[in-house]
Protein backbone atom coordinates (compact mmCIF):
# COMPACT_ATOMS: atom_id res chain seq x y z
CA UNK A 1 0.00 0.00 0.00
CA UNK A 2 2.83 2.36 0.86
CA UNK A 3 4.60 1.82 -2.46
CA UNK A 4 1.36 2.34 -4.39
CA UNK A 5 0.73 5.61 -2.55
CA UNK A 6 4.36 6.70 -3.07
CA UNK A 7 4.14 5.96 -6.80
CA UNK A 8 0.97 8.08 -7.03
CA UNK A 9 2.64 10.98 -5.20
CA UNK A 10 5.77 10.71 -7.37
CA UNK A 11 3.70 10.69 -10.57
CA UNK A 12 2.03 13.96 -9.53
CA UNK A 13 5.20 15.81 -8.46
CA UNK A 14 7.11 18.41 -10.40
CA UNK A 15 10.60 17.57 -11.68
CA UNK A 16 12.29 20.14 -9.47
CA UNK A 17 10.82 18.81 -6.20
CA UNK A 18 13.29 16.93 -4.03
CA UNK A 19 12.50 13.50 -2.61
CA UNK A 20 14.05 12.44 0.69
CA UNK A 21 13.82 9.08 2.40
CA UNK A 22 14.75 8.13 5.94
CA UNK A 23 14.19 5.68 8.76
CA UNK A 24 13.09 6.61 12.27
CA UNK A 25 12.53 3.92 14.89
CA UNK A 26 10.38 1.34 13.13
CA UNK A 27 9.09 3.70 10.41
CA UNK A 28 10.18 4.72 6.96
CA UNK A 29 9.52 8.31 5.92
CA UNK A 30 9.34 9.80 2.45
CA UNK A 31 9.37 13.59 2.09
CA UNK A 32 8.31 15.02 -1.24
CA UNK A 33 8.29 18.84 -1.21
CA UNK A 34 5.83 19.62 1.59
CA UNK A 35 4.25 16.15 1.79
CA UNK A 36 5.39 13.41 4.15
CA UNK A 37 4.48 9.75 3.74
CA UNK A 38 5.05 7.59 6.82
CA UNK A 39 4.86 3.79 6.96
CA UNK A 40 5.64 1.32 9.72
CA UNK A 41 7.91 -1.67 9.08
CA UNK A 42 6.42 -5.10 9.63
CA UNK A 43 7.52 -6.57 12.92
CA UNK A 44 6.80 -10.18 12.08
CA UNK A 45 9.57 -12.54 11.15
CA UNK A 46 9.39 -13.92 7.65
CA UNK A 47 9.53 -17.64 6.92
CA UNK A 48 12.91 -19.15 6.11
CA UNK A 49 12.52 -18.87 2.34
CA UNK A 50 15.92 -20.46 1.80
CA UNK A 51 14.33 -23.82 2.65
CA UNK A 52 12.21 -23.80 -0.53
CA UNK A 53 15.02 -22.67 -2.83
CA UNK A 54 16.29 -25.70 -4.71
CA UNK A 55 19.90 -26.60 -3.94
CA UNK A 56 20.39 -28.79 -7.00
CA UNK A 57 21.80 -28.12 -10.42
CA UNK A 58 20.82 -31.41 -12.05
CA UNK A 59 19.18 -30.12 -15.22
CA UNK A 60 19.92 -26.53 -16.27
CA UNK A 61 18.09 -25.34 -19.38
CA UNK A 62 19.09 -22.03 -20.99
CA UNK A 63 16.33 -20.54 -23.16
CA UNK A 64 15.55 -17.33 -24.99
CA UNK A 65 13.28 -15.36 -22.63
CA UNK A 66 11.11 -13.79 -25.31
CA UNK A 67 10.63 -17.04 -27.25
CA UNK A 68 9.73 -18.85 -24.02
CA UNK A 69 7.17 -16.19 -23.06
CA UNK A 70 5.54 -16.16 -26.49
CA UNK A 71 5.38 -19.96 -26.69
CA UNK A 72 3.84 -20.16 -23.21
CA UNK A 73 1.22 -17.57 -24.07
CA UNK A 74 0.22 -19.42 -27.25
CA UNK A 75 0.20 -22.91 -25.74
CA UNK A 76 -1.66 -21.86 -22.60
CA UNK A 77 -4.58 -20.63 -24.72
CA UNK A 78 -5.60 -24.29 -25.04
CA UNK A 79 -4.99 -25.24 -21.42
CA UNK A 80 -7.67 -25.51 -18.81
CA UNK A 81 -8.69 -22.01 -17.76
CA UNK A 82 -8.73 -23.10 -14.13
CA UNK A 83 -5.29 -24.74 -13.91
CA UNK A 84 -3.39 -23.13 -16.84
CA UNK A 85 -1.26 -26.32 -16.80
CA UNK A 86 1.42 -26.75 -19.43
CA UNK A 87 3.86 -29.62 -19.87
CA UNK A 88 7.59 -28.99 -20.24
CA UNK A 89 9.43 -31.89 -21.92
CA UNK A 90 13.15 -31.20 -21.89
CA UNK A 91 15.61 -33.22 -23.94
CA UNK A 92 19.00 -32.56 -25.53
CA UNK A 93 18.84 -29.11 -27.20
CA UNK A 94 15.03 -28.99 -27.07
CA UNK A 95 12.15 -27.80 -24.88
CA UNK A 96 8.67 -28.90 -25.91
CA UNK A 97 5.82 -27.00 -24.26
CA UNK A 98 2.36 -28.49 -24.63
CA UNK A 99 -1.13 -28.36 -23.20
CA UNK A 100 -4.40 -30.05 -23.86
CA UNK A 101 -7.99 -29.59 -22.91
CA UNK A 102 -10.82 -31.99 -23.78
CA UNK A 103 -12.98 -28.98 -24.66
CA UNK A 104 -10.44 -26.89 -26.56
CA UNK A 105 -7.90 -29.26 -28.12
CA UNK A 106 -4.11 -29.50 -27.98
CA UNK A 107 -1.21 -27.12 -28.54
CA UNK A 108 2.52 -27.77 -28.79
CA UNK A 109 5.53 -25.47 -29.31
CA UNK A 110 9.15 -26.57 -29.58
CA UNK A 111 12.04 -24.28 -28.61
CA UNK A 112 15.73 -24.79 -29.26
CA UNK A 113 17.56 -24.51 -25.92
CA UNK A 114 21.00 -25.11 -24.44
CA UNK A 115 20.61 -28.41 -22.61
CA UNK A 116 22.74 -31.56 -22.55
CA UNK A 117 21.20 -33.69 -19.78
CA UNK A 118 18.75 -36.56 -19.73
CA UNK A 119 15.07 -36.01 -20.45
CA UNK A 120 12.77 -34.43 -17.84
CA UNK A 121 9.00 -33.92 -17.99
CA UNK A 122 7.30 -31.53 -15.59
CA UNK A 123 4.05 -29.57 -15.39
CA UNK A 124 3.81 -25.87 -14.50
CA UNK A 125 1.12 -23.22 -14.29
CA UNK A 126 1.86 -21.19 -17.45
CA UNK A 127 0.82 -17.91 -15.81
CA UNK A 128 3.53 -18.19 -13.16
CA UNK A 129 6.26 -18.84 -15.72
CA UNK A 130 5.01 -15.99 -17.95
CA UNK A 131 5.07 -13.70 -14.89
CA UNK A 132 8.74 -14.62 -14.44
CA UNK A 133 9.59 -13.86 -18.08
CA UNK A 134 7.94 -10.45 -17.77
CA UNK A 135 9.83 -9.61 -14.57
CA UNK A 136 13.34 -10.09 -15.96
CA UNK A 137 15.13 -8.04 -18.62
CA UNK A 138 17.83 -10.41 -19.86
CA UNK A 139 17.52 -12.04 -23.25
CA UNK A 140 18.16 -15.51 -21.82
CA UNK A 141 16.86 -17.33 -18.77
CA UNK A 142 17.94 -20.43 -16.85
CA UNK A 143 15.46 -23.07 -15.77
CA UNK A 144 16.92 -25.48 -13.22
CA UNK A 145 15.04 -28.74 -12.74
CA UNK A 146 15.60 -31.87 -10.69
CA UNK A 147 12.70 -34.08 -11.71
CA UNK A 148 9.00 -33.90 -12.49
CA UNK A 149 7.94 -33.66 -8.85
CA UNK A 150 10.31 -31.01 -7.49
CA UNK A 151 10.01 -27.23 -7.78
CA UNK A 152 11.79 -25.50 -10.64
CA UNK A 153 14.15 -22.58 -10.13
CA UNK A 154 13.95 -19.82 -12.75
CA UNK A 155 16.76 -17.25 -12.91
CA UNK A 156 17.99 -14.60 -15.28
CA UNK A 157 21.05 -15.40 -17.40
CA UNK A 158 23.16 -12.38 -18.30
CA UNK A 159 24.36 -8.90 -17.44
CA UNK A 160 20.99 -7.56 -16.32
CA UNK A 161 20.55 -10.62 -14.09
CA UNK A 162 20.10 -9.21 -10.66
CA UNK A 163 20.00 -11.90 -8.03
CA UNK A 164 16.40 -12.69 -9.02
CA UNK A 165 15.28 -16.20 -8.17
CA UNK A 166 11.78 -17.42 -8.96
CA UNK A 167 10.57 -20.76 -7.61
CA UNK A 168 7.64 -22.44 -9.37
CA UNK A 169 6.02 -25.50 -7.86
CA UNK A 170 5.26 -28.36 -10.26
CA UNK A 171 1.73 -29.36 -11.19
CA UNK A 172 0.41 -32.87 -11.50
CA UNK A 173 -0.69 -33.18 -15.10
CA UNK A 174 -4.20 -34.57 -15.47
CA UNK A 175 -4.44 -38.35 -15.55
CA UNK A 176 -0.73 -39.14 -15.61
CA UNK A 177 2.38 -39.31 -13.51
CA UNK A 178 5.07 -36.74 -14.15
CA UNK A 179 8.56 -38.20 -13.85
Amino acid sequence: KTLAKLMKILADRKDDELVACGEVDNNILFRIDRSVLNSRFLEKSFPAFEKVLPSFDDHAVIADRSALAQALKRVSLLSSERSRAVRFEVSKGRLEISSNSPDLGEATEVLTVDYEGKGVTIGFNAKYVVDFTEAVDDARVRITLKDGNTQGLFTSEGEQGHDYRYVVMPMQLRGEEVS
